[in-house]
């Protein structure tokens, strides 16, 4: 699948223009997320840790991971730092791990919902947690 020229540039404006925000504090956050859809359970947890840093630092440590888990932490974690306005939280050292797989319950959808939330309340956009951004 080619992606579009528009998304493509509208990625390289967004991130190059290095008016970037951090977090106030270093903030750990460990999160579960589990659905019931009626003849299945959907569950996966994560942990997290975020700090300020000069750039964005992504580690994921994944190690004995299936890569389709792997690769849906990364998206959702990017999703979140990069939506939170008009700019980007990149000036953060961002590390997620601690993966808690269900061998009949974890598929992507569930590790892209745990990463979103672990993410969202590390940078305190989550319902019932205390705002971490420093713009």
């Amino acid at each position: 699948m080619n992606t579009p020229p528009v998304a493509l540039e509208w990625l390289e404006e967004k991130c190059s223009q290095h008016l970037w925000a951090s977090v106030v504090m270093e903030r750990t956050v460990k999160r579960e997320w589990v659905r019931h859809t009626g003849g299945r359970i959907l569950r996966a947890g994560l942990s997290g840790t975020i700090k300020p840093s000069n750039e964005l630092h992504l580690s994921i440590h994944e190690e004995g991971v299936p890569p389709e888990y792997v690769a849906a932490v990364r998206n959702a974690a990017l999703s979140v730092l990069l939506s939170q306005s008009w700019r980007p939280v990149f000036k953060v050292r961002l590390t997620l791990g601690e993966f808690v797989v269900h061998a009949d319950e974890s598929a992507y959808g569930p590790f892209y919902a745990v990463a979103h939330e672990v993410v969202s309340h590390l940078l305190g956009v989550a319902p019932e947690s205390e705002h971490n951004i420093r713009w």
